[in-house]
């Protein structure tokens, strides 16, 4: 019964992912760009943190899954 909502539920939660990210990223621009330390010169770098963090996260998920 709950087999035939999955595909609901898996894009209900890819949505909420990618929202999610969505906001910790202009969270953490706007922080950067507010420190007095940082400045607007590091939204590019913390975009390629954030960038880099997914793709390491993509990678672990992958090899997590790859024996399945």
């Amino acid at each position: 019964m709950l087999s035939c909502f999955s595909p609901d539920i898996a894009s209900s939660l890819n949505i909420s992912a990618f929202n999610l990210g969505v906001a910790i990223g202009s969270y953490a621009g706007g922080k950067a760009v507010g420190s007095a330390a940082l400045g607007l010169p590091a939204t590019p770098w913390l975009g390629a943190l954030i960038v880099l963090l997914g793709g390491v996260l993509t990678v672990y998920s992958y090899r997590a899954n790859k024996g399945k």
